[in-house]
């Protein structure tokens, strides 16, 4: 602004770098606290400025570059805004060559700045240590007055709010009997204390069929919270009164801190399992700190006084390592009861796989372990070996998860010994590392021969190229195996032995082989081998595939013209599996020429109970969609159709009509990226009108534009049963979106409880006022897909609101609250969770709206992330003010 005023950086000087300073406080204090302290032992004058400036740099050299840009640039000397106006017009806007080259050093020199006295150098300024350290503590002062730093006052705890809106007091929900204090029974009142402190409103599900359950959550989650802030006042009497009341808690989810103002340390822990004895369930997550060997040992005592009733154990990224494992090895009795470990995420390597197999290898140690999960865990081959040993001593394991280490032959070892166990059920041994078959598979066929229980194997990404045929002999013959996912397994030479397998194994119902580059070929091989192995079997030709859930996606089944022979491959495939209700072909890049025979299975003469079909993104096109129509017209079992991604046109379109006009089962159908234009979507407006069993249609990205949204209000005034429309990216206006609005809101045969409108250029004035209408509905609740961010964008909730991401495909509504409610965040009054649109793994599919009470909340919340707090089921999650 200065830049076209008579104004100048000495006029305004005092001022900003005041400024500038005090506001700094905030950052460095809140990374640094003890600097708050004018002297410190520990600190010196010289760290005090190395300290300060980290965490005020990116703001010291924005500074540095507005000053030059308006001392070098905008107010040259003798040198008046009509000249400068008239120089730049003259270059066409363009500086003087000088000029640039002098703007490009002082950028460099920028960059590269380091100190708070070289920043004042640049301001002109020479200022010593001494000078610099009393501006720094100055500032401190200032901040405090303006309440920068150092006040919570505005935000209210979630006790405070609670104390504020609804009067609730744990002593006044506990009364003496017999000179003990017992928690009261009254379950509303446990309710509304829950609702107050934390927002909760629903169960979860592991209290669902509990006795008291709300009573059970409130203590729960008043424990935990008591424990996130054990450090700041350890408290041990009144721990201790806590756990006293807290005894039926079952489930205890706690994240580690560093107890650095606890004399006894990670005795707090001991103290948990010694006096929880009908504990459950116990998970701890890293937090501040990891779990350690201290924390670990402590834990380990805990275990040993513990009664026996916990049963599930969970030690997510906790910084476990070998060292921590080995406190397990000392011969101490533990978790009689223990049915289920997990150390996902924890670094024990190889040491610790050998140190926890050592362990396992004493029948009296865990002798009732049912479930282990090592995922992610860094083991290699001689852990895997060793584990491989200490497994044929723990007969009742049913589930083994050793996902993603770095395990290649030690796989051999695992499967060789799993064969020998009578009540394994479920092995993940997916992502591994290298190719772990080096013995052929000899093992596996070993595991596939001997097994009486285990039901699903789980090889996605891990390389199974080397299995010999004798794997696919005992598959034949196995009688168990149920679901077995080989998802890109470069499994595609292996096709014809598969074939072999299936035509005699009756017991596998789920198949995955996604995304191992079948082409039609290896198909023809597996229908061949399949057909001879059946008809070997049961001495006639009519193939009945056990299979009835069926992964293909992402494989090559594109054919030319000239391919005539191999047209019919699918098509036969699908016919001869004939309990199949679930088929993903998705992305096989299937053409017209293989969809009229894949129809042709799809007739209910073929018999295949099929209740859904995928078929995004192939390149069927119209003529793909023609020949299919004879197919899914006449079917009388699907119920979920995915046509999505076919660039079928405006003549694919019609016959798509045909097909909702004729079928009279399918309930979902998604069309979504068919470019149909206006024409086309009339087609399908119009047999919409006519059908009665469809009730979810995605209609996106297809050009419906003015006059297909047009069609669409009389579809509403016919149809009863369509109840989730989505038109998103149809380049929908305001206006035609609001007579939308209206006629779904107003047609009295309209049933629509959701519509997505996300992608057409609608103001937000029409967001807001559709979202206003659909909830004025009174017979209906409707969804719009565009409500959230209408409420997001509204300034006075946007000021309270954060957005969080990645989060994992299964996160909670409670672990969110959990996380800011145990950092002293400030209230939450609602929490939205949604799923990310491109989807990279489940680990990252989902993302969140929190709203807090209070704005200052919101600096609380991103706070998080420079104290490293930000951390959720132990991946970090970004933390960002909503609406940047």
């Amino acid at each position: 602004m200065l830049s076209v005023t008579n104004k100048n950086w000495e006029t305004i000087k005092a001022a900003v770098l005041d400024e500038f300073f005090t506001r700094g406080v905030f950052w460095i204090l809140n990374k640094y606290p003890e600097l708050e302290e004018k002297e410190h032992d520990d600190i010196t004058d010289e760290d005090r400025l190395t300290y300060s400036f980290e965490l005020v740099e990116t703001s010291a050299k924005n500074l540095l570059f507005h000053v030059f840009f308006l001392n070098k640039i905008a107010k040259m000397q003798n040198n008046t805004l009509e000249k400068r106006a008239q120089e730049y017009d003259e270059r066409y806007g363009r500086c003087a060559p000088a000029t640039e080259d002098i703007f490009i050093a002082a950028c460099e020199n920028f960059s590269n700045l380091e100190g708070y006295q070289a920043f004042f150098k640049n301001l002109g300024e020479e200022k010593d240590v001494k000078s610099i350290v009393k501006i720094l503590n100055d500032a401190i002062i200032k901040s405090k007055a303006k309440g920068y730093h150092g006040t919570k006052a505005a935000v209210l705890s979630p006790e405070e709010f609670a104390k504020q809106n609804q009067a609730f007091d744990i002593n006044a929900m506990c009364k003496e009997e017999n000179g003990k204090m017992v928690v009261i029974d009254d379950e509303s009142k446990w309710k509304s204390g829950a609702e107050a402190r934390w927002g909760f409103t629903e169960l979860p599900d592991y209290l669902e069929n509990e006795e008291n359950p709300w009573r059970k959550l409130y203590l729960q989650h008043n424990l935990q919270d008591f424990i996130s802030k054990f450090n700041d006042n350890p408290d041990f009497v009144r721990f201790h009164k806590i756990l006293d009341i807290s005894q039926e808690v079952h489930q205890l989810d706690i994240m580690m801190f560093n107890p650095s103002n606890i004399k006894s340390k990670y005795f707090y822990l001991t103290c948990l399992l010694t006096k929880l004895t009908n504990l459950n369930t116990l998970i701890i997550r890293r937090g501040t700190e990891s779990l350690g060997v201290r924390g670990f040992k402590a834990l380990i005592k805990g275990l040993t006084n513990n009664p026996g009733n916990l049963k599930k154990l969970i030690l997510e990224f906790c910084g476990i390592n070998g060292d921590s494992i080995k406190e397990l090895t000392k011969g101490t009795k533990i978790g009689s009861n223990l049915e289920s470990l997990t150390l996902r995420g924890n670094p024990i390597a190889d040491q610790g796989a050998i140190n926890l197999a050592n362990f396992l290898r004493h029948h009296q140690n865990l002798p009732n372990l049912t479930e282990l999960d090592l995922s992610d865990c860094q083991i290699r081959d001689s852990g895997a070996a060793s584990l491989a040993e200490a497994l044929l001593v723990k007969h009742k394991i049913r589930k083994l998860n050793i996902l993603n280490n770095h395990i290649s032959t030690g796989l051999v070892n695992i499967l060789e010994n799993m064969s020998y166990n009578p009540s394994i059920e479920d092995i993940n041994v997916s992502r591994l590392d290298g190719n772990p078959f080096r013995d052929s598979g000899k093992t596996f066929a070993k595991l596939l021969g001997q097994t009486i229980s285990l039901s699903s194997i789980n090889f996605w990404k891990t390389n199974c190229s080397r299995l010999n045929t004798v794997v696919f002999e005992k598959l034949a013959e196995n009688e168990t195996i149920e679901e077995l996912d080989l998802g890109q397994t470069n499994f595609n030479y292996r096709m014809s032995d598969l074939g072999i397998a299936l035509g005699k194994n009756t017991s596998l119902k789920t198949l995955n082989l996604e995304s191992n580059q079948i082409q039609m070929t290896h198909l023809g091989e597996f229908n061949k081998t399949l057909l001879q192995s059946f008809k070997e079997k049961n001495k006639h030709d009519r193939v009945e595939l056990a299979i009835k859930k069926l992964e293909l996606a992402n494989n090559d089944f594109n054919l030319p013209a000239s391919s005539e022979k191999m047209h019919p491959i699918l098509g036969k495939f699908v016919s001869m599996c004939k309990h199949l209700t679930y088929l993903n072909l998705n992305a096989c890049k299937i053409n017209y020429h293989v969809s009229r025979y894949l129809s042709d299975a799809l007739l209910p003469e073929a018999g295949i109970p099929l209740e859904t079909l995928l078929l995004r993104g192939n390149k069927l096109g119209k003529l793909g969609i023609k020949h299919l129509r004879n197919g899914l017209s006449q079917n009388k079992t699907i119920k979920e159709l995915d046509l999505s991604g076919n660039d079928v046109g405006v003549t694919g379109a019609q016959y798509i009509a045909e097909i909702i006009e004729s079928n009279d089962t399918i309930e979902n159908l998604n069309l979504f990226g068919n470019f149909m234009e206006i024409e086309g979507v009339d087609h399908v407006i119009q047999a919409l009108k006519k059908n009665s069993t469809l009730k979810r249609v995605d209609l996106g990205l297809n050009r419906a534009k003015v006059r297909g949204v047009a069609k669409l209000v009389s579809l509403f005034n016919e149809n009863s049963t369509l109840e989730h429309l989505a038109l998103k990216h149809n380049h929908i206006k305001d206006k035609k979106a609001m007579e939308l609005a209206e006629a779904i809101s107003t047609s009295p045969k309209c049933q629509i409880k959701y519509i997505a409108l996300a992608g057409n250029p609608l103001s937000k004035d029409t967001r807001r006022e559709i979202a206003v209408k659909f909830k004025m509905v009174e017979n209906r609740s409707i969804e719009f897909d565009l409500s959230q961010l209408v409420e997001v964008k509204d300034p006075e909730r946007l000021e309270r609101t954060v957005y969080l991401t990645p989060l994992r495909g299964d996160i909670t509504e409670l672990k969110i609250k959990k996380l800011f409610y145990d950092n002293q965040c400030g209230v939450i009054l609602s929490v939205k969770i949604h799923k990310h649109k491109m989807v990279e793994n489940f680990g990252v599919s989902k993302y969140a709206f929190v709203e807090f009470a209070h704005p200052d909340s919101v600096l609380l919340a991103r706070n998080l992330s420079h104290k490293g707090l930000n951390v959720m089921d132990g991946k970090v999650v970004r933390v960002v003010r909503a609406g940047i």
